[in-house]
């Protein structure tokens, strides 16, 4: 078994990631919540991590925002976890 078909998927790796960084109130996002951040944390392509996204979002796991995002003066889209999100992602390892 090669160790691309040992990783988990794609759209568990992203609700990981959201989970291990999540966005808190009154406080800037970590760059890992954006499009930008978890394609760079997954490895994937953005075309595919935007998928997920959208999939993710559609099941009420995520949720978009927009904030300020840290080491950033913009406002910028990100993504959290939902609490039906945060039950998904509390089986993941």
């Amino acid at each position: 078994m090669s160790a691309a078909s040992e990783r988990p998927p794609v759209r568990d790796r992203v609700l990981q990631v959201l989970k291990e960084h999540p966005i808190v109130e009154d406080r800037p996002a970590p760059e890992e919540c954006t499009q930008k951040g978890l394609v760079a944390s997954v490895g994937s392509t953005r075309t595919y991590v935007e998928q997920q996204l959208t999939v993710l979002e559609l099941e009420g796991l995520i949720e978009r925002r927009t904030c300020r995002i840290r080491g950033g003066t913009r406002r910028k889209a990100a993504y959290c976890l939902t609490d039906k999100g945060k039950r998904a992602a509390s089986f993941l390892v």
